[in-house]
């Protein structure tokens, strides 16, 4: 993942984020500390999380990714759709 940030240094970039996980494995989507990670990574890019409240086996919900938000200053950053919203985005690259 890092290799591809670094090389095609993305606009947007959707996030699976639901920390699922299946025991007694590591997690196997995306949690707050990859967020994180990809937020540092790519500072001008928008960052959409996926998968939250829906997924079975999640360890990370909507309010918590909310919470994240708010205490990193990151609203303009990174979006939180509702479940069936929709989201338009424009790359300013190609």
């Amino acid at each position: 993942m890092a290799a591809a940030i670094r090389d095609y240094r993305p606009d947007v970039i959707v996030v699976n984020a639901a920390r699922a996980q299946v025991a007694p494995f590591s997690p196997i989507i995306m949690g707050l500390e990859d967020i994180e990670k990809i937020l540092e990574a790519v500072p001008e890019a928008t960052v959409v999380v996926s998968h939250m409240d829906n997924v079975g086996h999640a360890t990370l919900w909507r309010k918590d990714i909310k919470e994240f938000v708010t205490k990193h200053g990151v609203k303009e950053r990174l979006l939180i759709p509702e479940d069936g919203e929709e989201l338009e985005l424009y790359s300013i690259g190609f």
